[in-house]
C-alpha cells in the first residue's frame, strides 16, 4: 500500500449528530439549572422579608 494513498484526515472537523446532541444536552441543561435557580430565590423571597430572596438565601423548612 503506497503512503499517498493513505487517507487524510482534515483539521477543522466536522458537525455531526453528536456534536448536536452535545449542543442541545448543554442547552437543556443551562436552562435546568437557570429555572432551578431562579425559582429558588422567588420561593426564598416569597417569606415576611421579601428582601431576603437571593441565590445564596437558605430556606428554612416549614
Amino acid at each position: 500500500m503506497s503512503q499517498f494513498n493513505a487517507p487524510v484526515r482534515r483539521s477543522g472537523g466536522e458537525v455531526n449528530v453528536y456534536t448536536g446532541l452535545l449542543v442541545v444536552a448543554f442547552l437543556v441543561l443551562g436552562s435546568g439549572v437557570f429555572l432551578l435557580a431562579s425559582r429558588n430565590m422567588t420561593h426564598s423571597a416569597s417569606g415576611a422579608n421579601a428582601n431576603d430572596g437571593g441565590p445564596f438565601k437558605i430556606v428554612q423548612a416549614r
